[in-house]
């Protein structure tokens, strides 16, 4: 009684549970909109892909993760789980159901990696769940839940990677560095803070690259041969020249800033806030910060120039959360203080 009490009761569990619960709601609510399903060509890529259809994107086609897990969970449940579609939705609606419970679980779970990586930082749990709240009111968290989408498979690699480098957890930044290219190939400008700052060897570092490199290769030319495609490298290497000449001077106009913005919302008040009334307020954040997070926050701005603006800074979420929690935390000791 006393193990299913304190299981009940994990700190962990519980903020996973949250994270879950606070995200189905809007998450629904995308999942039940035939329009967006309709306009999102992404969505279209990865259905086909969970049909077995591997005719598609050059970009999106190797990314094989997420539609592996729809295509195993809609086998279990043969189609029953979409019974009834809305009234307007084109497709198959079982198999976008199946997209929303892996891509909601996945979501749950970044949740829970972005709540243990501001703990890591000596957070308390109120400051670490403000912070996280930064992530489960972004309106784009309900959207990689509700559509055919993966990118929450790599916005929780990217999570992973961040907590083991903190924790100096050798395992988790391991598997981040396997699954990270298999999530989406962009893992690759993340490489910097992987050999400069993982927990084990530069050597042991190269040698896990290595081995997603071999992976995905290999992955790509089996792909490629068995549904008899030519390889994508010329039409992506295209497609980024054009991407960089589109978003790369955009990135600070007035457009852009508010794409920036849109991603944390009113959230931002928060360190503002605590500039305005914490004394020496970014000193102690740049003594709390440590130095990997400068050179991830470059990686993260390179995906930015070569897409959609907010659609990418969303990867800097569990710094963001981080700031954020932090400035809570001092605004909330600051009160105590002056209430003594």
């Amino acid at each position: 009684m006393q193990k299913a009490k304190a299981f009940a009761l994990n700190e962990y569990l519980l903020v996973f549970l949250f994270s879950l619960a606070v995200i189905l709601g809007p998450s629904i609510t995308v999942l039940l909109n035939p329009e967006i399903h309709t306009a999102c060509t992404d969505c279209n890529t990865y259905t086909g892909l969970a049909h077995l259809n591997l005719d598609q994107s050059p970009v999106r086609r190797y990314r094989p993760i997420v539609p592996a897990l729809v295509i195993i969970l809609h086998t279990i449940t043969g189609g029953i789980l979409g019974h009834k579609a809305p009234i307007g939705f084109q497709g198959d609606f079982s198999v976008s159901v199946c997209y929303f419970i892996i891509n909601l679980l996945i979501m749950a779970l970044y949740g829970l990696l972005i709540y243990r990586y501001l703990r890591a930082y000596g957070l308390n749990v109120v400051s670490a769940g403000l912070g996280l709240m930064v992530m489960l009111t972004c309106r784009w968290t309900s959207y990689w839940a509700g559509l055919e989408m993966v990118d929450s498979l790599y916005c929780f690699v990217i999570a992973l990677l961040l907590l083991g480098i903190k924790l100096k957890d050798e395992r988790m930044v391991m598997i981040a560095i396997l699954l990270g290219p298999l999530a989406k190939e962009a893992f690759i400008f993340f490489i910097p803070v992987i050999l400069l700052f993982s927990p084990f060897p530069k050597w042991r570092a190269l040698l896990y690259l290595a081995m997603s490199a071999i992976i995905v290769l290999s992955f790509r030319y089996l792909y490629d041969r068995y549904a008899a495609l030519p390889p994508s490298n010329i039409d992506v290497w295209t497609r980024e020249k054009h991407l960089l000449s589109k978003y790369a001077l955009g990135l600070f106009t007035p457009n852009g800033l508010y794409k920036i913005f849109s991603v944390t919302g009113l959230w931002v008040l928060v360190p503002i806030i605590a500039a305005a009334f914490t004394g020496g307020y970014f000193k102690m954040m740049r003594q709390r910060l440590d130095t990997y997070i400068i050179l991830f926050m470059l990686g993260v701005l390179v995906h930015m120039i070569f897409g959609s603006y907010e659609r990418h800074f969303y990867i800097s979420l569990p710094v963001l959360c981080l700031i954020v929690g932090l400035s809570a935390q001092w605004i909330m000791e600051a009160g105590i203080i002056r209430k003594k």
